[in-house]
């Protein structure tokens, strides 16, 4: 997705969600895991997820609200080249 964070500003939820959710291997699984944890706010820590074009991403969602909820922020960090290399240790 090649958004800046502004041009995203006022997005409802869903259609939020519709925009990204073809930038994951498997949309329908992202956007499903997207919603359970935005009903629990919890905080995510490194889930690995698969993307389109073969990339790894891990994605954390560092904030817990304890009040209303107004949103949440997602931090998608590309791991491909990380993987690529324990991949190919693996193999040697």
């Amino acid at each position: 997705m090649e958004d800046a964070p502004a041009d995203l500003a006022g997005y409802a939820s869903v259609k939020l969600l519709d925009k990204i959710k073809n930038a994951y291997r498997h949309p329908d699984q992202a956007v499903a895991r997207i919603r359970k944890y935005s009903i629990e706010q919890n905080p995510v820590t490194s889930e690995e997820l698969a993307m389109q074009g073969g990339k790894t991403c891990l994605r954390d969602s560092p904030l817990e609200s304890r009040w209303k909820s107004f949103g949440r922020m997602w931090i998608h960090t590309d791991i491909t080249e990380r993987k690529q290399a324990e991949d190919a240790l693996r193999e040697a």
